[in-house]
């Protein structure tokens, strides 16, 4: 059986072109609202993880330079016995440099093997450390070893890249840094 076409009639309301609009204007500002907010949860989260990271990473520079003090040392030490695997090696300030200086301890403050001697200090210093890499954006975190304000290769920028920053170290949205010169370990927050 077919049914009667009845046009609508004055009487009966409907959506304007324009209601409809305006609903999905609205719609569409709560939606972002929403994202902006997540995404600030997810950074805010991740930020606080990089600041444990820095925490736990000072607290191994602490305990590596308290070690050195106990053992009587008042210089440069390759492999410092009784720490991690043995392999450390310490600066004549009493702090971590990292774990292949060998035979060339010729600048005792400079940490050896470019950035990849700052993931090398990353997975010595940090027990369950998150990925890291020196040569590109594909972990966690990526390592950089440059001069410091005393004039040695004796900092380290660790860089959040886990949520996609690609910036350099100095632009970087999250990063710590490690001055082996001094032993100070700073958190940065660039958003």
């Amino acid at each position: 059986m077919k049914l009667p076409f009845t046009p609508l009639s004055h009487n009966q309301a409907g959506f304007s072109l324009i209601e409809l609009i305006v609903a999905i204007i609205i719609v569409g500002t709560i939606a972002v609202t929403a994202s902006v907010k997540l995404l600030s949860v997810s950074s805010d989260a991740e930020f606080a993880q990089l600041e444990e990271n820095a925490s736990a990473f000072k607290q191994a520079v602490q305990f590596a330079n308290t070690k050195w003090h106990v053992l009587g040392n008042r210089d440069k030490v390759r492999n410092l016995p009784g720490f991690s695997d043995g392999t450390l090696d310490i600066n004549p300030n009493g702090y971590p440099i990292g774990t292949g200086k060998g035979r060339r301890f010729n600048n005792p403050f400079n940490i050896p093997n470019g950035h990849r001697g700052c993931v090398q200090l990353w997975t010595s210093l940090l027990e369950q450390a998150p990925s890291i890499a020196a040569g590109n954006n594909n972990s966690d975190y990526r390592a950089y070893r440059y001069r410091g304000a005393e004039g040695h290769n004796s900092m380290c920028d660790f860089v959040l890249r886990k949520l996609g920053d690609t910036k350099g170290r100095q632009r970087a949205d999250f990063k710590f840094t490690y001055n082996s010169y001094t032993g100070t370990i700073t958190t940065t927050n660039n958003l």
